[in-house]
């Protein structure tokens, strides 16, 4: 009821009346508008700042409002509107802007950096939780715009083409974990997939002057990851984690193609996986599959060191997932967490980049 009808509070009381119980439904004040902020720093973007304001609207059906703004390297505005009706559901209309700024490495060195705007909307119909479960069905729209590609001579070159895409789109999580960043028991689970098309039903195999090469069936994608965490004592915890993304289709557009790097899913772009010794993010195979298990000690109460390790393999097709080399990385870290999000630097080393990494993080992640 709190979260539905927008109450800033609720409770629940059991009164005993005759052979049965009354049950007594009590609720504050209705919310009313909340201003979010928050700031960050790291040392690949450097400072960022991001807002939020929470706009609940007085209708007789419940109605949110959500403005969502990203000042930084990369820029983000973003507008969304939630209807809650007495059912299982909570229709959602999303449109966002996203101005990316992407550095793209090979190997350890940086091979090109990308410009460009991505517009979308997004309608979400079907938005409902059990317990710990959320499941979502919607249609997707993303206009590409490429403003600038900067790099050597000797640089990738990856075909950039000003296009749009429609997708569909269904998506399940769960989420039993007992803290956002430093969970000590519990699991973590998200499974999607998506078809992508760009006239609702096809694949358009563009040419660089917007002329179409070839049609083909949409590009199907396939992303799971399932993390766990087993408290061995009151201050050691180990969390093995499984995740992978693949990619089907005759046409897979390079703006979709996967992407590892870093420590967090979706940082620089959507599609972004993690992973323990890459610092920065790296394109790998349309079909990829990694293992992580990360040791995570706490000293005192808001201390803690993290040490990772993780391994994975890709291939153009599932069959050829076992015919490369296998990706191994490692990391170890340190943390202090404040009232503003944790603070704390990272050092890793892989195999795929042969060289170490130093990377440090102030605040939240967003």
């Amino acid at each position: 009821m709190r979260v539905d009808l927008f109450y800033q509070t609720a409770e629940c009381r059991l009164v005993p009346e005759g052979d049965g119980m009354r049950v007594i439904l009590s609720a504050g004040p209705r919310k009313t508008v909340q201003l979010h902020a928050g700031v960050r720093y790291d040392t690949e973007e450097y400072a960022a700042v991001q807002l939020g304001l929470d706009i609940p609207l007085k209708t007789a059906i419940p109605v949110n409002t959500d403005i969502t703004l990203r000042l930084g390297k990369r820029l983000m505005a973003r507008g969304e509107i939630t209807i809650h009706p007495r059912s299982f559901t909570r229709p959602t209309l999303r449109y966002s802007f996203h101005r990316n700024d992407v550095d793209i490495y090979m190997e350890g060195e940086r091979d090109y950096n990308i410009l460009y705007n991505q517009f979308q909307a997004e309608l979400i119909p079907i938005d409902f939780d059990l317990r710990h479960f959320n499941l979502q069905f919607g249609l997707r729209w993303d206009y590409m715009h490429y403003r600038n590609k900067l790099g050597s001579e000797t640089s990738t070159q990856v075909s950039l083409k000003n296009e749009h895409f429609s997708s569909y789109r269904a998506k399940m999580t769960y989420n039993s974990e007992d803290n956002w960043n430093f969970p000590t028991r519990g699991a973590r689970f998200q499974g999607e997939y998506a078809y992508v098309t760009n006239d609702f039903a096809q694949l358009n195999d563009r040419a660089a002057d917007g002329s179409t090469q070839g049609k083909a069936a949409g590009m199907s994608e396939v992303s799971a990851n399932w993390r766990m965490s087993f408290a061995l004592s009151s201050h050691f915890t180990l969390q093995p984690m499984f995740y992978g993304r693949l990619l089907f289709g005759n046409i897979i557009p390079p703006v979709f193609g996967n992407t590892i790097g870093g420590n967090w899913f979706g940082h620089y772009v959507e599609q972004q996986m993690p992973f323990a010794g890459i610092g920065n993010m790296e394109y790998v195979a349309h079909q990829f599959v990694a293992a992580q298990l990360q040791a995570q000690q706490r000293i005192g109460t808001n201390n803690y060191v993290i040490v990772r390790a993780a391994a994975a393999q890709q291939g153009d097709e599932l069959s050829q997932l076992l015919d490369r080399r296998t990706l191994i990385g490692g990391q170890v870290a340190y943390y202090y967490n404040t009232i503003v999000g944790p603070v704390g630097a990272t050092l890793g080393y892989s195999n795929h980049t042969r060289k170490a990494y130093f990377y440090l993080n102030l605040g939240y992640v967003f």
